[in-house]
């Protein structure tokens, strides 16, 4: 127990330095018609494209559109991702609960969104290709190809006793259907605009839940 709990505290602490905003219940924003036309790739084209992802993920658009995304869901502290469709709205949704935030001022809020924005149209246009590729692409498929930047709490840890077996068995369910949700979402949204940000924002709210919930579990007996 005392290894699980030194693994949960240390995935704690980096989900922390990077800024995960708390969460709040997942939505359902999938569409199962979507997927029934979809077919699966060969494995080389699976390998090539997981490869290519690789090298994009060291790029410099794609870095600062995941610093945009993180510093964006750390001052939203908890606020659902869906605020972010329209900048007007998000400017009026921001007037009205700025004090549940950490923007510090609406102006600061819009900059925050405009650099959003754009970084996630800059990271399309560098890597369109790769990007349109993942439309009507089988939802397993894309989880493969971006597995790279999925974030797996107990991929390190072993199951000591049955009472760990069951909290890890759980929080293995709980990352297969965000996994499976997020892949819906990168396949379906316009990559080139803010649901791109909304799509990743979705991802890492829902993944600090899991992980509180997998703290929890392996914390009460």
């Amino acid at each position: 127990m005392k290894k699980i709990k030194t693994f949960s505290i240390l995935v704690i602490t980096i989900i922390a330095t990077i800024g995960i905003a708390s969460c709040s219940q997942e939505e359902n924003q999938t569409s199962n018609e979507a997927n029934l036309t979809a077919q699966r790739l060969p494995n080389p084209e699976i390998d090539r494209m997981k490869t290519e992802f690789l090298n994009i993920m060291q790029s410099q658009e794609y870095l600062a559109f995941e610093n945009n995304v993180k510093a964006m869901v750390t001052a939203l502290d908890g606020a659902d991702e869906q605020y972010l469709k329209t900048r007007t709205g998000f400017e009026t949704w921001v007037s009205l609960n700025l004090g549940k935030t950490k923007f510090g001022s609406v102006s600061n809020a819009m900059r925050l969104y405009d650099d959003l924005a754009n970084s996630a149209k800059a990271r399309y246009i560098k890597f369109q290709s790769f990007y349109d590729g993942l439309k009507g692409m089988e939802v397993t498929d894309i989880v493969i190809i971006l597995g790279p930047e999925l974030f797996n709490p107990i991929s390190q840890t072993t199951a000591a006793d049955p009472h760990q077996e069951y909290c890890m068995d759980k929080c293995e369910q709980s990352m297969d259907k965000l996994e499976s949700n997020y892949a819906k979402l990168s396949q379906l949204q316009p990559q080139d605009s803010i649901n791109a940000a909304i799509a990743n924002a979705y991802y890492w709210r829902v993944m600090r839940l899991i992980i509180d919930e997998l703290n929890n579990c392996l914390n009460y007996k």
